[in-house]
């Protein structure tokens, strides 16, 4: 039939079920194709919209609604057919989908799928099971962008049997931890050997691009959250175009320019207030089966992101923190609890932050859900958050432990107001003591971070560090305390010290550095050796804690004072000298 001048070809003969009102549309002919009865109103909206925004043709005054892309289920906001710039974006968004404004074979999109391999290379630190929700998050991204145009197979290596080919994948994505590299980098090969276009993501190539890429130019390392950078990835292979012609057009990604250096492209950060998928969560049966960690996040970044020890603003490109939409954050409880899960561990960097209005939307939100049997009434929860807002919000602990907390992560770092200046973490000793005794008097355990060692500490710094643990019993948290600091790259603290980035240690990722008390720098190192077993056993401690299996290690407690005391008797003779 006749439309307008257009020739509209309809028929109601659909063989596949999840694409009705499918359409295609040839810029050359000038003809839409339309599969379906022309009997949806949604559909008959779009329409009328596509044909007012491509040729200027007036149609006829409809009212705004929403509807679904049919190809990706991509929600799609239909404004008034006026609105010329949102009526483009969802007609090209159509003609994306189904390869209409290029020349790839139809047959290929529909017949023959963009077929990825999703890999976590896998890392199970000191007997702690974490599922792995980057690949899930990532996963849930990829197919809600677009939909059966690909084809993903998610691997855990810790949970299931790897791939011993990739050869079938025309992409493979890789999230690399800190001491998963050997992995990681045997799929690497493989991939090279094979000619599979592969992309790098996770902490790994996050903090060290560079050393992955002087070894392996041929591959895309995403830096920080990878959503923008894998879609843009999978559209522009989709339309058939060469990565690394354009390589500049992929947002957050490092790679190997021609000349032989490594470039940074600009970060775009994801807008979470639009996201309202969950987690695909393939692997949350089998983590609870196995005692692990399920992980969930509300929020990225931190509010504070001044830390000069820290990488967070450097992972995610931002100053501040951004949340997801507590109705998504609801739904993925809910989803979880439905699925068994009674521990639930918050990854967020900060979820106790400076949003109260957010904060007890949230409490009463989960007290509500309890009450109505939503969600099980034994559902708990684990966190980190930062001691300014424990005592900002004190008052806010007692509702925490009321709707299931356990216990909270807490940044302290240092009994030494000066190194705590130097690590500028805005607080002082007083306040560490006070936050972690308001989290005990309130039922809360305290996990703490405390990072005794710098290469800058002084002797009096180091006698207020003895002076903090012995006098206030903080050996009686789950924590190790007498850690020297971690420089890793992209940090504060690294440009302060003119480290070389580039002599990184690639089992730790961190860079190797002189302590300039040479004497305080061989304590350091004397405690390390003599107490190597402590780490392993306090992590151990924690991922029970956190899992829900908390049994109080008394002989670590005495284990961990021993090097506190060990500690203090090297000062002690470096005081006399």
């Amino acid at each position: 039939m006749k439309f307008f001048g257009l020739e509209f070809v309809i028929t109601e003969n659909i063989n596949k079920p999840n694409a009705f009102y499918e359409f295609v549309w040839n810029l050359e002919k000038q003809r839409f194709l339309i599969l379906g009865k022309l009997k949806n109103y949604n559909y008959t909206i779009f329409l009328s919209r596509l044909v007012w925004s491509f040729f200027k043709v007036s149609v006829t005054g409809v009212m705004a609604t929403e509807s679904r892309c049919n190809h990706c289920t991509k929600v799609l906001t239909m404004p008034y057919f006026k609105n010329q710039q949102q009526t483009r974006r969802n007609a090209l968004h159509f003609a994306k989908c189904l390869d209409v404004k290029n020349e790839r074979n139809e047959t290929n999109r529909f017949e023959q799928p963009l077929k990825i391999g999703l890999f976590d290379c896998g890392y199970k630190k000191h007997l702690e099971l974490n599922e792995p929700l980057g690949i899930e998050t990532l996963y849930s991204s990829m197919k809600n962008e677009f939909g059966n145009q690909i084809e993903i197979d998610m691997r855990f290596s810790l949970l299931e049997e790897m791939p011993d080919k990739i050869n079938r994948y025309d992409m493979i994505m890789l999230s690399g931890n800190i001491e998963d590299q050997g992995m990681m980098l045997k799929y690497i090969t493989m991939a090279k050997e094979s000619g599979t276009f592969i992309v790098v993501g996770g902490v790994y190539p996050t903090l060290s691009a560079e050393t992955l890429l002087k070894k392996h130019n041929d591959l895309v390392c995403v830096i920080g959250e990878g959503e923008i950078a894998v879609n843009q990835i999978i559209l522009a292979l989709l339309d058939g175009k060469d990565i690394f012609s354009e390589p500049e057009k992929i947002n957050n990604i490092a790679y190997m320019s021609p000349d032989g250096t490594v470039k940074y492209t600009q970060r775009k950060m994801l807008d979470l207030s639009t996201v309202d998928y969950l987690p695909e969560r393939k692997y949350t049966k089998q983590i609870c089966d196995a005692n692990g960690l399920v992980r969930m996040e509300t929020s990225r970044g931190c509010d504070w992101n001044r830390c000069s020890f820290c990488m967070v603003k450097w992972k995610y490109g931002s100053e501040k923190r951004r949340v997801f939409p507590l109705k998504k954050v609801f739904q993925e409880i809910v989803n979880l609890s439905e699925q068994g899960v009674r521990r639930i561990y918050f990854t967020d960097e900060d979820f106790v932050s400076g949003d109260e209005t957010r904060l007890s939307n949230f409490i009463k939100g989960i007290k509500e859900m309890k009450s109505s049997g939503e969600i099980a009434e034994e559902m708990e929860f684990f966190a980190s958050t930062s001691v300014m807002y424990i005592l900002d919000k004190e008052e806010i602990l007692p509702d925490l432990k009321s709707i299931g907390f356990v216990g909270l992560f807490l940044g302290v770092e240092s009994g030494s107001k000066t190194q705590l200046i130097r690590y500028k973490k805005g607080v002082t000793p007083e306040k560490n003591l006070r936050a972690i005794e308001k989290l005990k008097s309130n039922g809360l355990l305290a996990e703490i971070g405390f990072i005794f060692f710098d290469p800058k500490m002084t002797a009096e710094e180091l006698k207020e560090n003895i002076d903090f643990v012995t006098r206030n019993e903080i050996a009686d948290t789950t924590s190790r305390l007498a850690k020297r600091i971690r420089i890793i790259p992209h940090t504060e603290y690294c440009e302060n010290m003119n480290l070389d980035e580039m002599n990184i240690d690639e089992n730790s990722l961190s860079i190797p550095y002189e302590f300039e008390d040479k004497e305080i720098g061989k304590i350091a190192n004397e405690i390390e050796e003599e107490f190597e077993n402590i780490s392993d056993d306090t992590y151990k401690e924690q991922a029970m804690m956190r899992t829900g299996e908390f049994i109080k290690m008394e002989n670590l407690n005495k284990q961990r004072m021993g090097e506190i005391e060990m500690i203090k008797q090297r000062a002690d003779i470096l005081n006399e000298k």
